[in-house]
């Protein structure tokens, strides 16, 4: 039977895909970086057998009280607030496997957050990293977010521009990165047997009412197209992106590229 290339465009998808990289764990002791409301821990808490344990790590404390709640007597189940960045409440050399979803993007330093992971794992121990990549949805510039901005290319590196060369960091930190950088930070940090599979998907954007649109913030670290309009574009301009982008996000024209990366590696 002839099967297509997966789908990860729902986090379930992302998580079976991780907890398939991670292989056999009985007896491991596992550290979930950034972990949520601990989809990924959750997942490979049964997979480690009663010799092992998994460690949910979150930088924020209402997250952590959550999960210490739910696992409260499970002596094979801790969670600590930490910076993914830091890792200060992990001692050296004492993780088997640690795991990263969805967390690098957010991290200005990623080579820091890296090198602290290699610190805390065991020699031989194991990292699997699973990531969105936004980059591709403002470059070339003339695609930006999926739509066709070649008769605007002016206005369509103006919109590039506004939100790559942001001065917050935070921003930065989700768009100055790609696939390949990404491996190649990994292996500076002291990885080894560095695997790497990356997934594009090219699909519809939503249709939305225009200024449901406009003023939509995809996630909290970047401005929403409004305000980068406002501060970037002359009343002209303004109007002439309405003109293309409008009629593109009503009939469902917009073509989003959602690329997903996964890496696998060994602390030398």
């Amino acid at each position: 039977m002839i099967t297509g290339i997966p789908s990860y465009r729902s986090p379930d998808a992302v998580m079976q895909r991780v907890v398939a990289l991670c292989g056999s764990i009985e007896n491991s002791r596992v550290l979930d970086v950034g972990s949520g409301d601990g989809l990924i821990g959750r997942a490979l808490l049964p997979r480690v057998g009663p010799g092992g344990s998994v460690t949910f790590l979150d930088r924020d404390p209402s997250i952590i009280q959550a999960l210490a709640r739910d696992f409260a007597g499970n002596t094979r189940a801790r969670a600590v607030v930490d910076d993914a960045s830091e890792l200060r409440t992990v001692r050296c050399e004492s993780i088997d496997l640690l795991v990263m979803r969805a967390v690098l993007l957010y991290v200005p330093d990623k080579r820091e957050a890296l090198r602290s992971a290699a610190r805390v794992l065991r020699p031989g121990g194991r990292i699997v990293i699973s990531e969105p990549v936004n980059r591709p949805l403002y470059y070339p510039a003339e695609r930006f977010w999926g739509f066709d901005l070649s008769s605007i290319p002016g206005i369509a590196l103006k919109l590039q521009e506004a939100f790559t060369r942001s001065p917050d960091r935070d921003v930065q930190a989700m768009l100055d990165w790609d696939d390949l950088s990404l491996a190649a930070t990994v292996s500076d940090a002291g990885f080894t047997d560095l695997r790497m599979e990356t997934i594009s998907e090219i699909v519809n954007g939503p249709v939305l009412p225009w200024l449901a649109f406009l003023h939509a913030r995809w996630t909290p670290q970047m401005p929403s197209l409004a305000q980068v309009v406002s501060e970037w574009l002359t009343r002209d301009e303004s109007d002439a992106l309405e003109q293309v982008l409008r009629p593109q996000l009503a009939s469902g024209n917009q073509r989003l590229t959602i690329r997903n990366v996964f890496v696998t590696a060994s602390r030398g």
